[in-house]
């Protein structure tokens, strides 16, 4: 539940938060269909680890990608590139 009040506002504002990092508006438009485009290759990926690991180790392992993601997005300077492929890829 926290986690989707924390993901709510990221994803309405994410354009503008990529823009004051740096990046173009044309490469931050691109975050949020990469960012959706990622959701259905990351559950199938964790749909079969989830059926490997433990239960416990399954969310609390999403919950570190999540802030790790966070992360790097409120620190990431430098590469804007890095930062749009990253980013996609974890949050999704």
């Amino acid at each position: 539940m926290f986690r989707q009040l924390a993901k709510a506002p990221t994803q309405v504002h994410i354009v503008g938060i990529l823009q004051w990092k740096g990046l173009d508006i044309a490469s931050a438009s691109l975050v949020f269909p990469s960012w959706l485009g990622m959701n259905v290759p990351s559950k199938l990926f964790f749909g079969f680890v989830g059926d490997r690991l433990p239960k416990p180790v399954c969310p609390g392992g999403g919950m570190l990608l999540y802030a790790a993601s966070m992360l790097l997005l409120i620190f990431c300077i430098g590469n804007a590139l890095m930062l749009l492929i990253s980013f996609a890829t974890q949050s999704g």
